[in-house]
């Protein structure tokens, strides 16, 4: 199975989970449900037939966490298991979540991509070099802002044992 087939068969599969569980009336006893048990079956062999090395699936039905389960490895090499707890880099996956929130956003007219984004946060935005230039929605959205991540942003995006135990910085 392809890299991008498992992807889609991830999302396809979360997509499932959070539309049927919304028909629920009682509580999800996934033990006793087949059709649960059937796509946790497949959650494990995504997992097997994919280069994903670990990935982690919550179900949250009324406001309570009704299913967190963790598949495959947070560290291959350290055979150590992906949990619920497992620190997860998600990287260019949130700018689909950044994207649907923006056009729904937009969709509410709070906002346009014209919009400056001084004029919406709580704190203010600068260009480093050139702070007369005002940053729009649509500069973020097109990564044209000019604002770059700082090397602490790097430092603290991945954590080692170590950091964990003794704190970052």
């Amino acid at each position: 199975m392809s890299f991008s087939k498992s992807i889609l068969s991830l999302l396809v599969s979360l997509l499932l989970i959070i539309g049927s569980s919304c028909n629920f009336s009682s509580p999800i006893d996934l033990k006793k449900d087949e059709k649960y048990k059937s796509l946790i079956s497949s959650f494990h062999s995504l997992n097997a037939d994919s280069l994903l090395t670990g990935f982690g699936v919550g179900i949250i039905r009324n406001g309570k966490i009704v299913f967190l389960e963790g598949f495959g490895f947070a560290n291959v090499a350290q055979e150590n298991a992906f949990t619920p707890s497992s620190i997860q880099a998600i990287g260019s996956v949130s700018k689909l979540i950044i994207g649907v929130a923006m056009v729904k956003a937009i969709e509410m007219d709070l906002f346009t991509l014209d919009s400056e984004i001084n004029d919406l946060l709580p704190f203010e935005v600068s260009h480093r070099y050139l702070k007369e230039s005002k940053i729009s929605v649509k500069h973020l959205a097109t990564h044209t802002s000019t604002i770059s991540d700082s090397e602490i942003y790097w430092k603290s995006s991945f954590f080692t044992t170590d950091t964990l135990e003794n704190g970052i910085g």
